[in-house]
């Protein structure tokens, strides 16, 4: 069997700078958003409570009823407006 032949070996490159990928801002739907609102509440309500565990549905709907609760009225209005102009 011959000796394999030798090859000259190549000299590593230098440091290179790789360009990483960025991520474009996609624009949430408002559904996502108001999720987001009201998890935010209801784990401050969790906090606000001492952190006690068990009181998780009732710290959602509390949440849940404040943002639609102030929520609620400005709908009402755009929607009682956008009536009165047909």
């Amino acid at each position: 069997m011959p000796p394999a032949k030798k090859t000259p070996e190549t000299p590593l490159p230098g440091p290179q700078l790789v360009k990483k990928p960025t991520r474009k801002a996609i624009a949430q739907p408002a559904e996502t958003t108001l999720r987001a609102q009201i998890e935010q509440r209801a784990y401050a309500l969790f906090l606000e409570s001492g952190g006690l565990d068990g009181y998780d549905v009732e710290h959602w709907l509390t949440a849940e009823q404040e943002i639609l609760g102030a929520a609620a009225p400005a709908e009402a209005t755009q929607t009682m407006a956008s009536r009165a102009r047909r």
